[in-house]
């Protein structure tokens, strides 16, 4: 199935959880197990090994690295300064996206999430990919990690911020679920109410702090599922697909 305007599957979430190895595979399963025409885009100027062949790589203009050796600056100021300029490309990116003629376009953004989602050059990138495309988030967290109830609401409540920020429509998916810490298995299917108690069970000065938050989480989240994925085995990715379509079919027009 090809259309005339893609979507623009924008993949980003906090550094180490997988968002490229997500775009890898997803993009390699969806050859066989997709009726969908789709093609992944690098938009990370400072990653060094890359899975897949984009379409559309931000190395070939703009890289971390080349700020670090020509002016000095330091990794993070590289790659703040790299995504600054990779605004500069968006027309190159267009035409790559509008050559490729595909339903979807797994955008693959940088590790670190805040020289992106946290910087306004982010949010201007993505005003101009609405003014042409139609843009979902796909926001990509490490169940393996989760320690504690409290760093779960944090998470939770980082995916809602983010959306907030970026103004597009996201679905959240927990990634490294056949690795899920044991604190994750025992509270990703808590009702509220369960998860308070959990919470309380907890040292910390940060409590009652948690608990208001995951009742204004509670109110946020209105219909929106947490996705369970495994970008390594593509568990998952049949979930993913179908709800990316599901969305699409509400605010686009890929019916």
């Amino acid at each position: 199935m090809s259309r005339s305007i893609p979507c623009i599957i924008f993949i980003y979430g906090p550094a180490g959880s997988g968002k490229t190895t997500f775009t890898w595979k997803f993009w390699e399963w969806s050859k066989e197990n997709s009726e969908f025409n789709i093609a992944p885009v690098n938009f990370d100027p400072a990653t060094m090994n890359l899975p897949y062949k984009p379409i559309f790589d931000i190395r070939d203009y703009v890289t971390a690295r080349k700020f670090m050796e020509e002016f000095g600056l330091g990794p993070n100021g590289a790659i703040v300064k790299a995504v600054e300029e990779s605004e500069k490309y968006l027309k190159k990116l267009f035409e790559a996206i509008d050559k490729s003629s595909c339903d979807y376009i797994l955008l693959d953004t940088p590790g670190i999430m805040e020289v992106f989602v946290g910087r306004e050059v982010g949010r201007r990138i993505v005003d101009s990919l609405l003014e042409r495309y139609n843009i979902i988030g796909l926001f990509i967290m490490d169940s393996s990690i989760i320690t504690k109830p409290s760093e779960y609401i944090y998470f939770k409540s980082l995916f809602i911020l983010s959306g907030l920020k970026l103004g597009i429509i996201t679905v959240p998916a927990w990634n490294k679920i056949s690795k899920a810490s044991k604190v994750f298995k025992e509270i990703s299917d808590l009702e509220l109410k369960e998860l308070i108690e959990k919470l309380y069970s907890e040292p910390g000065l940060y409590t009652d702090a948690a608990e208001r938050l995951a009742k204004m989480i509670d109110k946020l989240e209105y219909a929106v599922r947490f996705l369970k994925v495994d970008a390594l085995s593509c568990k998952g990715f049949d979930d993913v697909i179908t709800t990316l379509h599901e969305i699409y079919c509400t605010c686009g027009d890929l019916t």
